[in-house]
């Protein structure tokens, strides 16, 4: 088949890479987001492991934070991952 010319509302949605999702909660990967731990090392493992997965299709990935209320009782900051 040649090449062929699609347009914004006929484009095909591939899946995410195989372990590589496009939305990732900073606190499910292994940040703790408490102020006192240090998580670089699983921010630097995170975003390394997205960059794999857009080397591969090409897909932008996203990371966030979501509130800590949701997670526990006790407040804690995502301090790598930027969200309060």
């Amino acid at each position: 088949m040649g090449k062929e010319l699609l347009l914004n509302s006929v484009r095909v949605r591939r899946p995410a890479a195989a372990g590589a999702p496009l939305y990732c909660d900073a606190l499910e990967y292994g940040l703790t987001g408490d102020g006192a731990t240090n998580d670089q090392p699983a921010l630097a493992a995170l975003v390394d492991r997205l960059g794999a997965g857009y080397a591969s299709d090409g897909r932008a990935r996203v990371i966030y934070c979501r509130r800590a209320s949701t997670r526990s009782a006790t407040p804690a900051r995502c301090g790598a991952a930027g969200c309060r």
